[in-house]
């Protein structure tokens, strides 16, 4: 334990690095430290392992965010961390310790660098908040938003849920186990899917016991989740993480695949695994995420740098053609910002009835104040992206879509055009398809297997229009890329994206008094302006 076990917690050097503080990385340190200890009987180290200043309680009341999400803010180091601590947490309860529900006051008093405090209340936490908030980020394939070095899921019971089940007994987590438990051994044996290929590698369905009356139906319950989390009227929100996902369908959501629901995301950068990407939206409608978050190319990759740092890559907004703070323009592969100079968004509204939230952030890019407000109506979504120079200087401003789909019919104007649509910041990794400035109102739909999406803009003025291929979370793998872009002080992207439905397709889009009117086939919406 020599190499990470710290002693003096004033004097040594390695504190500087945050992994020896409250990165992943000190999950499993922590672990490590406590088997070793638990396997020589030396006392004084398992001690160490709890109650130094960077053990399991500082892990649970200081990194554990009050929402219940890992500080990192990534759906993958999240499940990470909880996979670290899983060996250690059962020999410890079978050594009479249980850490699974030993109760810790909220530690708001120290900010650690990148990782500074973002929680509102003092009520104490647990181990159990982890496994239960990622249930709440779930669109209705159980899919998740991928935030920052993470990949889009989909949730699935693995071992840390397993054993979290027979720990717990919660509701969410017998009827995940259940869905995902191994078939029989021949079905294993044939290792003919994902599932049984992963579960024929997992001891642990061989020692603990699947829950025995799961609920068939997804148990997911209106209220509060972990400490401040919110779920209502199919809405979640992480008021410490900095997210909103709306949804269409209501109460157990899973049962309607084909509903819409986006997400926006507005809060702190999340240390070196968090992206430049503040007020990024991920859409899924249709069974699918049309408009995704890719996560992150290979660590250790040029592309890293050049791609996954880079806010082009992400649906937001960039200005001046470069990245948002702290990427801007450098080519980082673990860009991160600091307590002393932070960007987090600010939450404006998060109103679950009418299934709208609005957030703006001053931090992203040196005064200019970056403010979107979204609303899920029917089974479209409205989003009105706002930029503002405070001291009325013009930019560029490239309102930045990734579309799973293939450009389907646009407004004339737009036309053939190869080339780049920038030099630098990721924008030297596109590839046009097609430019031109419209004026005026227009739309444009893209087609993914035999489905269509449309997005409508309806806002008079000139906007330049810029289709092109992008990278994913691999060079080889192209995908759809919408730039809108515009040369102002400051302008609002007003967009209406319509997963179109054949019995109920959008007819138009107009503003009026306000308001978004969107006309159908089965009548006229409304939609405040947000």
């Amino acid at each position: 334990t020599a190499t990470f076990k710290v002693e003096d917690f004033e004097h040594d050097d390695r504190l500087r690095d945050l992994h020896f503080r409250c990165y992943n990385f000190q999950a499993w340190n922590i672990a490590a430290a406590g088997l070793v200890g638990l396997a020589t009987h030396d006392r004084d180290l398992v001690e160490w392992s709890v109650n130094s200043p960077y053990g399991m309680r500082h892990l649970v009341g200081h990194d554990i965010r009050d929402d219940g999400v890992f500080w990192e803010r990534s759906e993958g180091y999240h499940e990470f961390v909880m996979s670290g601590l899983l060996g250690y947490t059962e020999a410890m309860l079978h050594c009479g310790v249980d850490l699974y529900n030993m109760s810790v006051p909220n530690d708001r008093k120290k900010d650690e660098s990148e990782n500074y405090v973002n929680d509102t209340s003092d009520q104490p936490k647990s181990l159990r908040m982890m496994f239960e908030s990622l249930f709440y980020l779930t669109f209705p394939d159980l899919s998740m938003p991928a935030l920052g070095d993470a990949g889009p899921g989909p949730l699935r019971a693995n071992a840390t849920f397993l054993v979290g089940y027979d720990r717990y007994r919660d509701a969410k987590l017998a009827w995940l186990v259940q869905r995902d438990r191994p078939d029989t051994a021949p079905a294993i044996a044939s290792a003919n899917t994902e599932r049984e290929t992963r579960s024929r590698g997992e001891w642990h369905w061989l020692v603990y016991d699947p829950p025995a009356d799961a609920p068939t139906a997804f148990p997911i319950h209106e209220g509060r989740f972990a400490n401040t989390g919110q779920y209502v009227n199919g809405c979640s929100l992480f008021p410490s993480t900095g997210l909103a996902v709306l949804r269409e369908a209501s109460g157990n959501y899973t049962t309607q695949p084909d509903s819409t629901a986006v997400s926006l995301s507005y809060g702190p950068h999340g240390g070196g695994h968090g992206h430049s990407d503040n007020m990024n939206i991920v859409l899924y409608a249709q069974g699918r995420q049309w408009i995704p978050a890719f996560g992150s190319m290979p660590y250790e990759t040029q592309p890293k740098n050049d791609w996954t740092a880079q806010t082009v890559s992400h649906n937001t907004m960039v200005v001046d053609g470069i990245s948002q703070y702290p990427t801007e323009k450098r080519n980082v592969e673990w860009p991160h910002d600091d307590a002393s100079d932070r960007v987090v968004g600010i939450l404006e509204r998060f109103d679950a009835a009418s299934k709208s939230a609005s957030a703006h952030c001053d931090r992203a890019y040196q005064g200019i104040r970056l403010r979107r407000a979204v609303q899920v109506n029917g089974n479209s979504v409205v989003d009105a992206f706002d930029a503002t120079d405070a001291k009325g200087a013009a930019h560029q401003y490239d309102y930045v879509l990734h579309i799973d789909g293939q450009f389907d019919g646009g407004p004339a104007g737009v036309e053939a055009r190869t080339g780049k649509p920038g030099e630098i910041c990721g924008y030297q990794l596109i590839e046009q398809k097609r430019r031109g400035t419209v004026n005026g109102p227009f739309d444009l739909t893209f087609t993914n297997d035999g489905k269509k999406l449309r997005i409508w803009v309806p806002a008079d003025g000139e906007t330049e229009v810029i289709i092109g291929d992008g990278p994913t979370n691999r060079m080889d793998r192209k995908m759809t890329m919408l730039i809108l872009r515009r040369k102002a002080a400051g302008t609002r992207f007003l967009t209406v994206i319509e997963p179109v439905n054949a019995t109920d397709s959008v007819r138009s889009v107009r503003l009026e008094k306000g308001s978004v009117v969107i006309d159908s086939a089965k009548g006229t919406r409304r939609a405040p302006i947000g």
